[in-house]
Protein backbone atom coordinates (compact mmCIF):
# COMPACT_ATOMS: atom_id res chain seq x y z
CA UNK A 1 0.00 0.00 0.00
CA UNK A 2 1.36 3.50 -0.77
CA UNK A 3 1.80 6.42 1.16
CA UNK A 4 -0.71 8.95 1.77
CA UNK A 5 -0.20 12.46 1.75
CA UNK A 6 -3.18 13.91 4.09
CA UNK A 7 -3.70 17.62 3.84
CA UNK A 8 -5.97 19.32 6.56
CA UNK A 9 -9.09 21.15 4.77
CA UNK A 10 -9.64 23.04 8.00
CA UNK A 11 -9.37 26.61 7.44
CA UNK A 12 -6.90 28.83 8.45
CA UNK A 13 -4.25 25.42 9.16
CA UNK A 14 -1.97 25.99 6.16
CA UNK A 15 -1.17 29.43 7.30
CA UNK A 16 2.73 29.47 8.15
CA UNK A 17 3.92 33.34 6.80
CA UNK A 18 3.26 36.16 9.53
CA UNK A 19 3.96 39.49 8.62
CA UNK A 20 5.60 40.93 11.45
CA UNK A 21 8.96 43.00 10.67
CA UNK A 22 9.88 45.55 7.61
CA UNK A 23 12.15 43.62 5.70
CA UNK A 24 10.56 40.37 5.76
CA UNK A 25 11.13 38.21 1.92
CA UNK A 26 9.51 35.35 1.01
CA UNK A 27 10.08 33.86 -2.42
CA UNK A 28 8.44 30.38 -4.26
CA UNK A 29 6.34 29.65 -7.56
CA UNK A 30 2.59 30.70 -6.98
CA UNK A 31 0.42 27.70 -6.72
CA UNK A 32 -3.08 28.61 -5.41
CA UNK A 33 -5.45 31.55 -4.02
CA UNK A 34 -8.37 30.67 -1.76
CA UNK A 35 -11.04 33.80 -1.45
CA UNK A 36 -13.44 34.08 0.54
CA UNK A 37 -11.63 33.22 3.72
CA UNK A 38 -11.68 34.31 6.86
CA UNK A 39 -14.33 34.99 9.70
CA UNK A 40 -15.86 37.53 7.40
CA UNK A 41 -15.51 36.01 3.65
CA UNK A 42 -13.48 38.93 2.82
CA UNK A 43 -10.16 37.85 2.77
CA UNK A 44 -7.94 35.76 0.46
CA UNK A 45 -4.99 33.04 1.16
CA UNK A 46 -1.84 33.17 -1.15
CA UNK A 47 0.03 29.86 -1.18
CA UNK A 48 3.90 29.61 -2.82
CA UNK A 49 6.07 26.48 -3.26
CA UNK A 50 9.87 27.17 -2.68
CA UNK A 51 12.29 25.85 -4.77
CA UNK A 52 13.15 23.10 -1.69
CA UNK A 53 9.09 22.23 -1.84
CA UNK A 54 7.96 23.89 1.26
CA UNK A 55 4.62 25.73 1.33
CA UNK A 56 4.20 29.14 1.76
CA UNK A 57 0.66 30.54 2.58
CA UNK A 58 -0.13 33.72 4.06
CA UNK A 59 -3.12 36.10 4.31
CA UNK A 60 -3.74 39.06 1.92
CA UNK A 61 -4.31 42.44 2.15
CA UNK A 62 -5.99 44.90 -0.06
CA UNK A 63 -2.13 46.49 -1.50
CA UNK A 64 -1.29 42.43 -1.50
CA UNK A 65 -4.10 41.24 -3.23
CA UNK A 66 -3.82 44.00 -5.97
CA UNK A 67 -0.51 43.26 -6.58
CA UNK A 68 -1.21 39.64 -6.78
CA UNK A 69 -3.73 39.77 -9.06
CA UNK A 70 -0.88 40.64 -11.50
CA UNK A 71 0.81 37.87 -11.17
CA UNK A 72 -0.24 34.15 -13.27
CA UNK A 73 0.25 30.90 -11.59
CA UNK A 74 3.53 29.09 -12.00
CA UNK A 75 5.46 32.04 -11.96
CA UNK A 76 8.36 32.60 -9.54
CA UNK A 77 8.14 35.41 -6.89
CA UNK A 78 9.32 37.23 -4.28
CA UNK A 79 7.08 39.20 -1.33
CA UNK A 80 9.07 41.49 0.00
CA UNK A 81 7.10 43.39 3.25
CA UNK A 82 8.21 46.99 3.68
CA UNK A 83 6.41 47.12 7.31
CA UNK A 84 3.38 49.39 8.70
CA UNK A 85 3.32 52.82 6.81
CA UNK A 86 0.89 55.57 7.28
CA UNK A 87 -1.05 56.78 3.75
CA UNK A 88 -0.31 60.37 2.24
CA UNK A 89 -3.87 61.07 2.90
CA UNK A 90 -6.45 60.75 5.53
CA UNK A 91 -4.15 59.54 7.97
CA UNK A 92 -4.71 55.95 7.97
CA UNK A 93 -1.52 53.35 8.26
CA UNK A 94 -1.52 50.26 6.07
CA UNK A 95 0.82 47.23 5.29
CA UNK A 96 2.98 47.78 2.46
CA UNK A 97 4.30 44.95 0.06
CA UNK A 98 6.27 44.54 -3.13
CA UNK A 99 5.61 41.86 -5.17
CA UNK A 100 8.72 40.68 -7.98
CA UNK A 101 8.01 38.00 -10.47
CA UNK A 102 10.72 36.34 -11.77
CA UNK A 103 9.90 37.02 -16.02
CA UNK A 104 11.40 33.92 -17.22
CA UNK A 105 9.11 32.34 -14.77
CA UNK A 106 5.59 34.30 -15.93
CA UNK A 107 2.50 32.05 -16.58
CA UNK A 108 4.72 28.50 -16.74
CA UNK A 109 2.48 26.58 -14.87
CA UNK A 110 -1.68 26.31 -14.26
CA UNK A 111 -2.88 26.49 -11.17
CA UNK A 112 -6.58 26.65 -9.40
CA UNK A 113 -8.09 30.20 -7.73
CA UNK A 114 -10.20 28.34 -5.20
CA UNK A 115 -12.98 29.40 -2.55
CA UNK A 116 -12.05 28.09 1.04
CA UNK A 117 -11.92 26.00 1.80
CA UNK A 118 -9.57 24.28 -1.00
CA UNK A 119 -6.42 22.80 -2.46
CA UNK A 120 -3.93 22.03 -5.13
CA UNK A 121 -4.00 18.63 -5.96
CA UNK A 122 -0.13 17.76 -7.11
CA UNK A 123 -1.34 15.80 -9.99
CA UNK A 124 -2.34 19.37 -11.27
CA UNK A 125 0.71 21.16 -10.45
CA UNK A 126 3.58 19.99 -10.77
CA UNK A 127 5.33 22.54 -8.43
CA UNK A 128 2.78 21.26 -5.36
CA UNK A 129 4.23 17.57 -5.56
CA UNK A 130 5.90 17.58 -2.23
CA UNK A 131 4.05 17.25 1.09
CA UNK A 132 3.27 20.67 3.27
CA UNK A 133 4.41 21.12 6.32
CA UNK A 134 1.62 21.42 9.04
CA UNK A 135 1.45 24.82 10.59
CA UNK A 136 -0.07 26.00 13.47
CA UNK A 137 -3.50 27.43 13.13
CA UNK A 138 -3.99 31.41 13.39
CA UNK A 139 -6.29 34.11 13.59
CA UNK A 140 -7.77 36.08 10.93
CA UNK A 141 -6.01 39.38 11.27
CA UNK A 142 -2.11 38.68 9.96
CA UNK A 143 -0.52 41.30 11.93
CA UNK A 144 -2.64 41.27 14.96
CA UNK A 145 -3.68 45.06 14.94
CA UNK A 146 -7.33 44.68 13.95
CA UNK A 147 -7.30 48.51 13.71
CA UNK A 148 -6.21 48.56 9.93
CA UNK A 149 -8.25 49.18 6.87
CA UNK A 150 -6.03 47.48 4.48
Amino acid sequence: MSERNWVSQKQGDEINVVWTEAGQSIEGFYVKKSENCGTKQDSNIFSLKTEKGESLSFWGTKVLDDQMEKVDFGSYVKIDYLGKLKAKTGGMSYHAFEVFVDASTAGVTQAVSTQAPATTKAADNPVASKQAPKAAAVSDDPFGDEEDIF
